[in-house]
């Protein structure tokens, strides 16, 4: 609690114009994705999380061709963070 996360995605094979970045926030008990508003860079930062930031984030990554989506990366909070 009360630490600062990053989260990394990489894009890789070929490109087709610019890559575009959408992160996306599961919380394991409120359900379903959404998307993080201004988060769409290659890296997620998170700061001073809280137990409320448990879940599943994951990356839609773009070009002018392709969509793919990363594999979730669960975060767990928990503790007085000391």
């Amino acid at each position: 609690v009360g630490d600062d996360v990053q989260i990394q995605v990489a894009a890789g094979g070929l490109v087709f114009g610019s890559v575009q970045y959408q992160w996306y926030f599961s919380a394991t008990v409120k359900g379903g994705p959404v998307e993080i508003e201004g988060a769409t860079d290659a890296t997620l930062t998170l700061n001073d999380v809280q137990e409320s930031d448990s879940g599943d984030y994951f990356c839609r990554v773009s070009d002018n061709l392709n969509i793919a989506f990363s594999a979730s990366a669960t975060l767990i909070v928990g503790g007085t963070g000391e």
